[in-house]
Order: structure tokens, then C-alpha cells, then sequence
């Protein structure tokens, strides 16, 4: 059973799921995720999930941007 809260809540809203693999590799540049809330009213919700599989000794570096195509509020959830 899950024992963080906001991780049992983002179980709880399966939708698809982000998978970014990669074998051997050592990437220069960060991998930036952008996830886009285009919700219009009220209070949206996003529970967005990305599983990362990574080869052994790869590097990599991951940042996450969360943006929202207008001014309404917006909960979002993630798990990485």
C-alpha cells in the first residue's frame, strides 16, 4: 500500500503514462519535459507520471516544466 498521499492520489487517476528509456548514453543537454494544461475552467487537474529507464552508467538530467495556457487554476500531481 502506498504511504504518501500524493502518490496514492495520482495512482488513483490512471491515464497514460510517460516512459523515456535510453540505453548506454551520456547526454550533454538536459531532457526537457514540458506538460501543457489547456484546461479552460474551474479547478483542472493533471496527475502526469514518467517512468525514466536509464542503461547502467548513463547520465542524464531531467527537468520538468509545467505551463497553463491561461490563468485558471490548475493542481497538478506529478510522480517521476
Amino acid at each position: 500500500m502506498e504511504r504518501n498521499a500524493f502518490t496514492a492520489l495520482n495512482t488513483a487517476f490512471p491515464r497514460r503514462g510517460h516512459r523515456l528509456g535510453a540505453g548506454l548514453c551520456r547526454l550533454e543537454a538536459p531532457i526537457h519535459l514540458l506538460f501543457v494544461s489547456t484546461d479552460a475552467g474551474g479547478l483542472g487537474m493533471a496527475h502526469p507520471r514518467v517512468l525514466v529507464v536509464m542503461g547502467r552508467n548513463s547520465k542524464a538530467s531531467i527537468v520538468e516544466s509545467y505551463v497553463s495556457l491561461n490563468a485558471s487554476r490548475y493542481f497538478t500531481n506529478g510522480v517521476t
